[in-house]
């Protein structure tokens, strides 16, 4: 199938980017920094590879690390998806809630910059 015909079937508001860098999250209640990887961004959000099981509706700050530096903000998981098997990371989806004017800009400029 076409990159075409798959972009179409997508009914997101946002495209979908694949973008494959390192990530450290935290919540409020443990300040613990844990690792991770991102899958694919837009400008709403981003889905992540992480490995431990997170709940829908948890608030995290994140920092995503990429070649001209890290990006800070703010996330809310919105969705998620069991491993697929023993040993296998987690999948989360998340929306930004945070995000300050410097780090909005590093975060458009990284979309501009990532593969569609």
């Amino acid at each position: 199938m076409s990159r075409e015909f798959l972009n179409s079937l997508d009914k997101r508001r946002h495209r979908r980017r694949l973008l494959n860098l390192p990530i450290e999250y935290s919540s409020a209640d443990k300040n613990i920094g844990r690792g991770g990887f991102t899958l694919n961004v837009s400008e709403e959000g981003l889905s992540v590879d992480i490995p431990e099981k997170l709940e829908v509706g948890q608030n995290f700050e994140l920092i995503l690390y990429g070649a001209h530096g890290s990006i800070e903000m703010g996330v809310k998981v919105i969705w998620i998806r069991p491993p697929a098997g023993k040993g296998e990371t987690h999948r989360s989806g998340m929306s930004i809630t945070k995000l300050s004017s410097i780090n909005a800009c590093k975060w458009r400029m990284l979309l501009a910059y990532a593969k569609a």
